[in-house]
C-alpha cells in the first residue's frame, strides 16, 4: 500500500472514532455547576436525586433504559419546580403579611401623633386649684352612694 492510501485509511478511522465520541456526547446530559456544587439547603435532596438520575442516564447505553431515566428525570424536575413555586408563594405571602403589619404599626403611630394634643389636653395639670367646697375632691359617680356612705367617706 502506498502512503497516500494509509493516510486516507487512518483518516477514515479517526473520523469514525471522532464521530462515535460526538454521538456519545449528543446523548449526554451535563449537570450545571450551580446544581452540582451549589449549597441549596432547601432543595438539596431534589438536586441530589436529579444528579443521580442524570448519572444513570449518562452511564446507560440502552435506549429503553435511557427513556426510563428521562421520564424519571422529567418527573423529578417537575417536582422540583413545584417545590420552588411553593417556596416562592410562601415568601410572597410572608412579605405581604410583613407589609400589612408595618402599615398597621405606622397607621397606629400616625393616629397617636395626631391625637397627642387632645390626649395632652385631657391630662390635668398640677397647677390647678382644688375644688371649692372643701378639701375632699369630687369623685365621679358620687351620686350613687347613699347618704350614710357619703358621711362615712366625709363627702358632702
Amino acid at each position: 500500500m502506498t502512503q497516500k492510501t494509509l493516510k486516507h485509511k487512518n483518516h477514515k478511522l479517526e473520523s469514525k472514532a471522532l464521530y462515535e465520541i460526538i454521538r456519545q456526547f449528543d446523548h449526554h446530559i451535563e449537570v450545571p455547576h450551580s446544581i452540582q456544587h451549589g449549597d441549596y439547603n432547601k432543595f438539596l435532596t431534589s438536586f441530589d436525586g436529579i444528579k443521580q438520575i442524570v448519572k444513570k442516564y449518562n452511564d446507560s447505553s440502552d435506549s429503553k433504559e435511557q427513556l426510563l431515566h428521562l421520564t424519571s428525570l422529567s418527573t423529578h424536575l417537575l417536582r422540583l419546580v413545584d417545590e420552588m413555586l411553593e417556596d416562592h408563594t410562601k415568601i410572597k405571602y410572608s412579605h405581604a403579611l410583613n407589609i400589612k403589619k408595618k402599615n398597621y404599626i405606622i397607621d397606629g403611630f400616625r393616629k397617636y401623633i395626631a391625637s397627642k394634643e387632645e390626649l395632652d389636653a385631657e391630662i390635668p395639670s398640677d397647677d390647678e386649684e382644688p375644688t371649692k367646697g372643701g378639701s375632699a375632691p369630687k369623685i365621679k359617680g358620687i351620686k350613687r352612694l347613699s347618704k350614710a356612705e357619703r358621711q362615712v367617706l366625709g363627702i358632702k
